[in-house]
């Protein structure tokens, strides 16, 4: 395999984790899910919002949430 040929491959499985990581925050269950998962590694839940929703709006160009309190306002009716 030439070197350009590991690019491309590297390239494409790089945009399949993307896509998987799209699909799964699509979703509200996903979105929250990766929320909890972040929680772990996170100094607060706000921080772990913040990096769910920044990564949200790289991926979509979109924010899921406004504010984190209007997340953990849908959080608690989910």
């Amino acid at each position: 395999m030439t070197a350009q040929e590991q690019k491309l491959v590297n390239e494409i499985k790089t945009q399949e984790t993307k896509i998987k990581l799209m699909r799964k925050l699509a979703t509200n269950t996903g979105f929250y899910s990766h929320y909890f998962e972040l929680l772990k590694s996170s100094q607060t839940k706000e921080q772990a919002f913040n990096k769910v929703n920044s990564l949200f709006f790289q991926l979509f160009d979109i924010n899921r949430y406004s504010d984190y309190l209007e997340f953990s306002k849908n959080l608690k009716t989910q």
